[in-house]
């Protein structure tokens, strides 16, 4: 151990780090407990590890219009151990990560602005993700495509559908054992916490269903069996053929977000409808108080009305569809007493809280805007973990990792931030 390794295990005082540094304490050399300075300085003092990981590279010159870097991945991807596995650190959880799993579990994400970090992931993108991404994204378009044909061949008997059936069976089990294999890596709780794989699971689910439920249509006639005769009778098919094509609508939009055009663009809307669901929240009391209020004035007055007329009410007077006619049937100080309270659901509705929101809207576009490109690169490297983790595109691991070593303590020609 050195004096960082000692200063990150008690004081972690940036200052005095950063004094150690420029003394020439290495930043980057492991203890017995298998841990950097860098590695630790991640976990606890993220501005120590930019400070750190900067210092590996350095800008040369413009050569022909790009951008002319040296870089050096001693410390931080080399030695490696064998042809794929990079160096790696122990975790606080005791646990034995890369610099980019590291990066990852903490959501160290300012480190992604640092020269040497993002000229990892583009080239680790260019030489092995892409390839997988690519692959994935032909498969899940052939699994949505043959989940529609099986909605919306008319006959279950031809050959489009029993080919569509057999190609959605293939796609199908391909991405099961993608989830599977997440699920016992992740364990359950940490992987079903991401909004997308609980997306994933329910298409999982519900895909399979579609073809079985097609010849249960088909043969209702002849199965005298109530549930299932209700199932396939009561729209339950076209039911759950809609919703899964919104859901697989939403998860087609998450594999377009690692698109470089797109995916900032999706990660600052994504960051608005994050930060306005508790404004979300405050409106739902506002609009169910006003419901209740509705009700309970109908009802003393011995003119009951169905709740959910009430809310449908409310919705479509929000839309700008101002029809009163629900209070034809009251009369006297009930109905003055009925109109105050519209109005004074439309002043709140309208004046207060919509104005609030786009106040919310307006700052946390600004907010999330100036962050949306690292935010976008984390969901970039949170897929080429999972990706190489999966042991898919082994050669192309290979190539990346021997490209690095071409360009270790070298000069190097970056791309523009477009060209991804």
């Amino acid at each position: 151990s050195n004096a960082l390794h000692a200063l990150m295990s008690a004081s972690r005082d940036m200052e005095t780090a950063s004094m150690l540094v420029e003394c020439g304490v290495d930043g980057f050399a492991k203890n017995d407990d298998n841990k950097s300075p860098l590695s630790m300085a991640v976990e606890t003092l993220p501005q120590l590890a930019e400070k750190l990981l900067a210092s590996k590279s350095r800008f040369e010159y413009r050569w022909w219009g790009k951008d002319l870097y040296w870089y050096s991945f001693d410390g931080v991807v080399f030695p490696l151990d064998g042809l794929t596995r990079p160096l790696t650190f122990a975790s606080r959880g005791g646990a034995s990560l890369s610099l980019e799993q590291l990066i990852a579990a903490n959501e160290a994400k300012q480190l992604l602005s640092v020269p040497i970090v993002r000229s990892l992931l583009r080239r680790k993108w260019r030489t092995f993700g892409e390839s997988v991404y690519r692959r994935r994204w032909v498969q899940y378009l052939g699994l949505v495509a043959s989940a529609n044909a099986i909605l919306l061949l008319p006959s279950v008997d031809s050959t489009g559908f029993v080919l569509a059936s057999v190609a959605m069976t293939v796609l199908w089990y391909l991405f099961l054992s993608l989830e599977t294999n997440e699920i016992q890596r992740n364990g359950m709780r940490t992987h079903f916490s991401s909004f997308w794989n609980l997306l994933d699971a329910f298409n999982l689910v519900g895909i399979p269903g579609l073809p079985l439920l097609r010849l249960l249509e088909d043969q209702a006639q002849l199965i005298d069996e109530p549930l299932i005769s209700s199932l396939v009778g009561g729209g339950f098919v076209e039911q759950l053929g809609g919703v899964l094509q919104i859901s697989m609508a939403l998860r087609a939009l998450q594999y377009a977000s690692l698109v470089r055009a797109l995916g900032p663009l999706l990660v600052t809307v994504g960051g608005m409808v994050d930060d306005v669901k508790s404004l979300f929240g405050v409106y739902v009391v506002v609009f169910v108080g006003f419901a209740n209020a509705f009700l309970v004035l109908f009802t003393l007055s011995g003119q009951p009305v169905e709740y959910s007329d009430i809310l449908a009410k409310q919705l479509l007077w929000l839309l700008n569809s101002v029809e009163l006619d629900l209070f034809d049937r009251l009369s006297g100080d009930v109905a003055l007493a009925a109109n105050a309270i519209f109005w004074a659901y439309i002043l709140i509705s309208y004046f207060v809280l919509l104005n609030l929101l786009i106040a919310i809207f307006n700052s946390t576009f600004d907010k999330v805007q100036k962050n949306a490109f690292n935010e976008w690169l984390f969901l970039r490297l949170e897929t080429l973990i999972e990706y190489e983790a999966q042991s898919e595109n082994t050669r192309g691991l290979i190539a990346f990792y021997e490209e690095l070593g071409r360009r270790n303590n070298q000069r190097s020609v970056e791309p523009e931030e477009g060209g991804d």
